[in-house]
């Protein structure tokens, strides 16, 4: 999430990309420790994989919203003017949930690879303890 919230601000002024990074970076963290905590907990499971793939692609798809519509909020504040008709403010209106959906189905996907990726690392590399098989 750092890398693409660096190269995405790369254009902006130095107080809006650190501005950029530090909230996505903050919902990155706090994102990735309630999935790692619903992960985890159910690690015993044996739908554990599809499990950990669905958690990722919710986890992805919030992180993906919110890098599309902070990065959308920071290009128009920035290089955009204020709408002058009706039909441009619609338009504006419109383009923060068509970005944010458009974000939140990408940071899906990858979410949702990953996710899958890591339950099956944790199963077959981390063997359960005898603790956790029960």
């Amino acid at each position: 999430m750092w890398v693409f919230a660096s190269v995405g601000a790369g254009n902006l002024g130095p107080r809006e990309r650190a501005v950029i990074e530090i909230a996505l970076l903050t919902i990155a963290v706090v994102v990735g420790c309630v999935c790692g905590a619903l992960i985890s907990r159910r690690r015993s499971k044996p739908s554990f994989i599809p499990f950990a793939a669905t958690i990722g692609a919710i986890g992805g798809g919030i992180c993906g919203a919110s890098f599309a519509v902070l990065m959308g909020i920071a290009f128009v504040t920035t290089y955009g003017g204020a709408p002058v008709s009706l039909l441009d403010g619609i338009l504006v209106l419109l383009a923060y949930p068509v970005f944010g959906l458009l974000g939140a189905m990408v940071g899906g996907l990858f979410g949702a690879i990953l996710g899958a990726l890591g339950g099956y690392l944790a199963i077959h590399v981390a063997p359960l303890s005898p603790a956790e098989r029960l």
